[in-house]
Order: structure tokens, then sequence, then C-alpha cells
């Protein structure tokens, strides 16, 4: 192993411990974002790790989800699979969120058309005293995806 590939192994292990062992949200998070530029596959093991044993707030949580998204719209759909009904209303908001804008992608066609009806259902197990602090998410969400 070179003495940059050393540099650059060192600097992704900073990167994860700092996005898991949280101690600032921002910095996390960038530190969160910096990995998914440099290892796409390492982010995504990362940001399932922190929504999968709820590392952090619902807020970091929600970015993590945001990264896992951008990295793997189809482990984010997994995820939304196992998860959409029980996770909490803020993380759920950044699912509707991540799915109505990527509406107009054709390449995430299947994809989109997947986690629709899973969204679907999970919006359909809250009430709605639980679900009105993402009322804006839901309402682009519904104006995207008419039922």
């Amino acid at each position: 192993m070179t003495k940059i590939d050393a540099s650059a192994l060192n600097e992704l292990s900073r990167l994860e411990g700092q996005a898991i062992a949280v101690e600032d949200f921002n910095e996390g998070g960038d530190a969160l974002q910096a990995l998914a530029k440099l290892d796409k596959a390492r982010a995504q093991a990362v940001a399932l790790r922190i929504l999968r044993e709820q590392i952090g707030d619902v807020y970091y949580q929600a970015g993590a989800f945001d990264v896992l998204y951008g990295v793997s719209a189809p482990d984010a759909v997994r995820y939304m699979e196992e998860a959409a009904s029980i996770v909490d209303p803020y993380i759920l908001g950044a699912m509707l969120t991540e799915i109505a804008v990527d509406s107009g992608y054709i390449e995430h066609q299947a994809i989109v058309a997947k986690a629709v009806p899973i969204l679907r259902r999970a919006l359909a197990c809250r009430s709605m005293e639980e679900l009105g602090a993402i009322e804006a998410s839901i309402k682009h969400f519904d104006e995207t995806y008419p039922a």
C-alpha cells in the first residue's frame, strides 16, 4: 500500500468515525456528505447504520436518509420497505420529499414506482396528529403522485 493509499484510507476512516460517533450534528453531516463524494459504498453503509441504529436525532437520521438516497436509491427504497411505517415522521417526510423530487428522473422511474405505494401505506397507518409536522412534505408528495 502506498503512502497516498494509506492517507486516503485514513481520511475515509476518519470521516466514517465522525459520522457514526457524532458529537456535533453539523460536523457529522458534513463528514457523511464528504464520505459520499469519496466512497459511495462506504457512505451507503454508514447512512444505513445511522438509520438502523438510530444514531443522532431525527434530523440527523433524515439527513442520513438523504445521503443514502443520493448514493443508492435502490438501497433507500429497500430501507423504506423495512422502516417507512415505523420511522419518526420527520424521517418519513424526508422519504416523501426524495421521491417527490425524483419524479422527473427517467432513470429512477422503476425505483419511484416501487416507493410510492410503500410510502402511501406508511402514511395510511399514521394518525393525522402524528403527521402534522410533515404536512408540507405530504402535500408535495400527494401533488406529485395523486391517488
